[in-house]
């Protein structure tokens, strides 16, 4: 009988053991998983904002540098143009 019973103590101590050891591994486990899903997502959603807004300020300044471009060609066209018209008028006229 004491064989027996100490079969049996053992039997569950081993068991009980095993049943902590997971429950531990689950906490753990799910402990781990909700830290990394909520930093991950909201990180990951905070850097593609921030780099679809950089895009679009790059995407503005390139389209601002062309339309200065081309008003500096078109004021320094027209002034080359008024340079010679004034030299038509007053020293060939």
């Amino acid at each position: 009988m004491k064989k027996n019973f100490k079969k049996g103590l053992t039997k569950r101590f081993f068991c009980v053991t095993l049943y902590l050891l997971k429950v531990r591994d689950k906490q753990q486990m799910n402990n781990k998983m909700k830290n990394i899903k909520i930093a991950n997502w909201t990180s990951y959603k905070q850097e593609q904002q921030k780099l679809y807004m950089q895009a679009e300020i790059n995407r503005h300044k390139k389209q601002i540098q062309y339309c200065e471009w081309i008003i500096a060609a078109s004021v320094g066209a027209s002034i080359a143009l008024g340079f010679v018209l004034v030299h038509q008028i007053f020293f060939l006229g």
